[in-house]
Order: C-alpha cells, then sequence, then structure tokens
C-alpha cells in the first residue's frame, strides 16, 4: 500500500522542482491529480496557460474537451489519474527539449509506480514518445495531420 507521505513527498519535488530552465518561466509546476489507485492513467504533454496560472490539471480549452470526450464514452473522471510527461508550461506552447523530458520524467516514473495503472493513455506524441522509450518500444514516427 502506497503511503500518503510517498504522495506529499512526491508532490513538495515537483512543486519545488528547478532541474530546468522550465522553472524559471512557469506559474505553478501542475502536478498529476485523480484517483490513485486508478486503473486508467492518462498522460499528456505539458501543462498549458490556464493550468499553469492555477496549477491543475486540464482546466484550458484541451481540458474541456477532454471531459466533454471522457462523458461520451461514459468514463468517470473520478476512476482514471490524470498528469502530464512536463509538469511546467512550455513557453509559447513550444516544443519540449530533450533535458526537459529527461528531467521531468522521473516525476511521471515516479506516479506510474504509485498509481500502478492497468492501462497508460497516452495524449500526444512527446508522451508516446517517452514512453515508448521507457519500456524500450519502437518510437512511433512523429506524423503532420492535414485537415
Amino acid at each position: 500500500m502506497v503511503k500518503q507521505n510517498d504522495w506529499a513527498t512526491l508532490h513538495a519535488k515537483i512543486k519545488n522542482c528547478t532541474e530546468c530552465s522550465l522553472a524559471s518561466t512557469r506559474h505553478n509546476a501542475v502536478c498529476g491529480e485523480g484517483n490513485r489507485q486508478a486503473s486508467i492513467m492518462f498522460i499528456a504533454q505539458a501543462p498549458g496557460e490556464k493550468e499553469d496560472l492555477k496549477g491543475r490539471m486540464f482546466l484550458g480549452p484541451s481540458g474541456k474537451i477532454f471531459r466533454e470526450l471522457l462523458q461520451n464514452i461514459d468514463l468517470d473522471l473520478e476512476k482514471c489519474y490524470l498528469t502530464n510527461l512536463l509538469k511546467c508550461r512550455l513557453p509559447s506552447n513550444r516544443r519540449p527539449r530533450k533535458d526537459e523530458i529527461h528531467q521531468c520524467a522521473t516525476y511521471l516514473y515516479h506516479e506510474i509506480e504509485l498509481v500502478q495503472p492497468n492501462l497508460l493513455v497516452l495524449l500526444g506524441y512527446y508522451a508516446t514518445r517517452e514512453i515508448f522509450r521507457f519500456y524500450n518500444l519502437p518510437i512511433p514516427e512523429r506524423r503532420k495531420f492535414r485537415e
């Protein structure tokens, strides 16, 4: 059984992290949230502007769409754990750098270890690439979508 102080320690490390340059541009490092015994863990790329300001997951426009999609498939958000690959907002919503991913991924792996989900749902290329790399799976090719 995971102790509450394991979570408190992890969240304190995330909130006080200064391991990369993103620490100097953020308002808040955003910790994962949700059911800590969830069988489903959603992993997104990084907090957006609203998440950075409030320090919470999925509050902006993408979060609204995400929550609507979950409602449409009758998936109760209370049964899920939500987190990001990166815990700090990327300036101008730029692509993450390898050093930023490397530093932040340790927090993500700790979250996965604590939650022990049955299913990881990867939202976006960078989260997918990092998880595939971590589990030694073939890295998917990045594709550009056309409308």
